[in-house]
């Protein structure tokens, strides 16, 4: 009783004790465990006394400690049964549908997190038959997002991703090709005169896909004030995907519903982590699936609804150098185009092969460099591309064309000095 209650008392007022002696393993689950044993040796002093009247010996101890395991299992219960019942009443079954649902119309997209337009936005926007998506956060705030002609007026808007991704073997040599591969496919959407416009107006939905991941009972009150002593559960939280129609009717759904409740038999345990660690109830997840289970909200989308996905990376290869051309070619077309943002992909694309380019790729490189790389009024000009610096570069010459792409993204993203001829 002594020890435990010396290493309880350490643990508890000192918890950084522990972190430190984790890091030797055994001394900080030594000293971790100590408030449990205390409590339970307090607790087995006290019915050894209670029962010594009427027992002794090995009897006596027998006894005291089933009746300190009885204790211990009874205290969490009233807890464990509420968190039950909670859960039982917030099921809902998940449903699939039989048949691919067809995304169409004025898509909401309801959720928790980010408001702009992002990588399933942009999917959506680009899935045939969807006119507009409005993307809506727990707080009410929601913005509408069009394709439209680029002569349409009104505010013009940028996306933080492009697509969504079938899952396919990683490729070590170039493992970003097929995200440049979606971002490729969406510049040349922009650059055959569209446009992505942002309002405020809020089209009655034919089509509501909401992702959840917070409280199963919005209007619960938050408890106040610390809950590691507190035997009460933890509020419900549930994640989930639900796809309605304009008639409330669910199309599709998988949740999951989960409660932390004190733990039988009630033990003390530790949370947090090196800058919050404490001491508190030791909690255990009532609930489905596993603890952090998601719910796969982009494969299900990728495989019950009609969303757009993937991209052919060889075809989008391929238009992004013949659009590249084309905008090459026009005079007319200001740098600002997004025609040109096509230059990035088009440069990326050789990052795994260690070949030298082909003649018309050759050709390409030469005017990329040095058609648009110099300005009447300002002289040599930057390129666009973000992910590379590339230097000022006036009149492209065959050798910049003859790098091999090794070579000329080192020279591009500045490890390697461009020469004084280029």
């Amino acid at each position: 009783m002594i020890i435990t209650g010396v290493g309880a008392f350490v643990a508890l007022t000192m918890p950084w004790l522990v972190i430190i002696g984790s890091f030797l393993i055994i001394p900080g689950l030594i000293l971790a465990s100590m408030p449990t044993a205390f409590m339970y040796g307090v607790a087995f002093a006290l019915f050894r006394l209670l029962l010594g009247r009427f027992l002794s010996g090995v009897p006596l101890n027998v006894m005291s400690g089933a009746a300190t395991l009885a204790l211990f299992w009874t205290i969490p219960q009233p807890g464990l049964t509420w968190a039950r019942g909670m859960l039982a009443s917030l099921e809902e079954p998940d449903i699939q549908s039989s048949a691919p649902i067809a995304l169409k119309g004025d898509i909401l997209l309801a959720r928790p997190f980010e408001g702009r337009c992002d990588a399933l936005c942009a999917a959506l926007l680009k899935t045939p038959g969807v006119t507009s998506v409005r993307v809506q956060t727990l707080r009410g705030h929601s913005n509408t997002y069009r394709v439209v002609p680029d002569s349409t007026p009104g505010k013009r808007s940028t996306v933080i991703g492009y697509g969504l991704l079938e899952e396919r073997r990683y490729d070590a040599s170039d493992p970003l090709a097929p995200q440049r591969a979606l971002e490729a496919e969406w510049n040349l959407m922009m650059s055959e005169g569209k446009a992505l416009l942002q309002s405020d107006d809020a089209p009655e939905p034919d089509l509501t896909i909401a992702i959840e991941d917070g409280p199963a009972v919005p209007d619960a009150k938050p408890r106040s004030g610390r809950v590691d002593w507190s035997l009460e559960p933890s509020a419900p939280h549930r994640k989930a995907l639900t796809i309605t129609d304009a008639g409330e009717q669910v199309l599709l759904r998988q949740s999951i519903l989960s409660i932390f409740a004190p733990a039988a038999p009630l033990l003390i345990g530790t949370s947090g982590g090196i800058e919050n660690f404490r001491f508190g109830w030791a909690r255990r997840r009532l609930g489905d699936g596993r603890m952090y289970a998601e719910v796969p909200v982009h494969q299900l989308l990728l495989d019950h609804t009609s969303v757009s996905r993937g991209v052919n990376m060889e075809a989008a290869k391929t238009r992004t150098r013949e659009e590249l051309a084309r905008a090459l070619d026009d005079p007319r077309k200001p740098v600002s185009n997004p025609a040109f943002a096509l230059a990035n992909q088009w440069m990326d694309s050789f990052r795994a092969n260690d070949q030298p380019l082909g003649e018309s790729d050759r050709r390409l490189l030469v005017r990329i460099l040095g058609t648009r790389g110099c300005d009447p009024q300002t002289g040599c000009g930057r390129s666009s591309n973000r992910s590379m610096a590339t230097p000022p570069i006036c009149g492209g010459s065959p050798p910049a064309a003859t790098l091999r792409p090794p070579t000329r993204r080192r020279r591009t993203t500045g490890s390697m000095p461009w020469p004084a001829s280029l």
